[in-house]
């Protein structure tokens, strides 16, 4: 396991540092060539850092334990700093959208030299090597982790092609490409965004998976003895959904056959969510 957890380290620690260095190169081309469409892919690429700094920070902190202060493991925390830093990313992309409608005002120029395509270039060869380097991990180890590192980098690869492309079509004068491709770009970043929000409030304020309600009363039926299913609550936290269930009881029957009918009902429920802490409490049925 030690040599596990220390191969996915290794791997998003690569990832870690190739994207500091990317973003570093993007920003030299954006300052270069005043494109807004690199200047909105070197802010997809600090989306990239924060990212993989809390990949790399949540698998070394999942290896602990819970502790006394931390019942539940210490997963929300990469949801707290997750949702900080999409907001922060937010005000970064509320100063490239000002750009662009001042651009849409007031007459631009982009310079293209060889020196920024070459940079563009080379960062397409690299991105597209993590992306792989990600892709082969995850077919080793099955993490989701590696699985969304290789998509956002793939994406970093179709991006960093469209861009090109802009400053292409900037050397015969249709400025606007460059614009248009900025406005695409914002698009799919805002999505980005917006989703890492989304999924991180959801487990800040302990949102139950709509899921999990039908997956327990589907686990229930066809168990002797199990009268109704009163309640369902569940949080995600982490990788973790952790679930406590309430269930009515034949009342005629003694607490060593509840508890069976508890255990088979957890064991059912563990098998449709492997990652599951599951409690399941019986009451008698009226």
């Amino acid at each position: 396991m030690a040599r596990l957890m220390l191969s996915k380290i290794n791997v998003i620690l690569i990832s870690l540092v190739t994207a500091v260095l990317l973003t570093l190169a993007k920003v030299i081309v954006a300052l270069l060539t005043s494109s807004l469409s690199v200047w909105t892919e070197a802010a997809d690429s600090v989306l990239d850092i924060v990212n993989l700094s809390l990949g790399f920070w949540a698998v070394r902190e999942a290896a602990k334990p819970p502790d006394r202060e931390h019942r539940y493991g210490h997963a929300k925390f990469e949801s707290l700093v997750s949702y900080t830093e999409a907001i922060f990313v937010l005000i970064i992309i509320a100063f490239v959208a000002n750009e662009l409608v001042r651009r849409l005002i007031e007459p631009f120029v982009i310079s293209v030299n060889v020196v920024s395509l070459a940079i563009l270039f080379s960062t397409l060869s690299v991105d597209l090597a993590i992306a792989l380097l990600n892709l082969h991990a995850f077919e080793i180890y099955s993490s989701y982790l590696l699985k969304t590192n290789y998509v956002n980098f793939m994406g970093d690869v179709v991006r960093s092609i469209a861009v090109i492309i802009a400053l292409y079509t900037a050397e015969y004068g249709l400025y606007y490409a460059d614009l248009i491709v900025a406005v695409l770009l914002l698009s799919v970043l805002l999505k980005e965004v917006f989703e890492i929000i989304r999924k991180s409030a959801y487990e800040l304020v302990d949102k139950t998976p709509e899921e999990l309600d039908s997956i327990v009363r589907t686990a229930a039926k066809g168990i002797d003895g199990l009268r109704r299913v009163a309640r369902v609550r569940g949080r995600k936290v982490g990788d973790i959904v952790f679930m406590d269930v309430i269930i009515e009881v034949d009342p005629q029957i003694t607490i060593r056959d509840a508890h069976k009918i508890a255990d088979k009902l957890e064991r059912k429920i563990k098998q449709a969510v492997p990652n599951a802490d599951v409690i399941v409490h019986c009451e008698p049925s009226t």
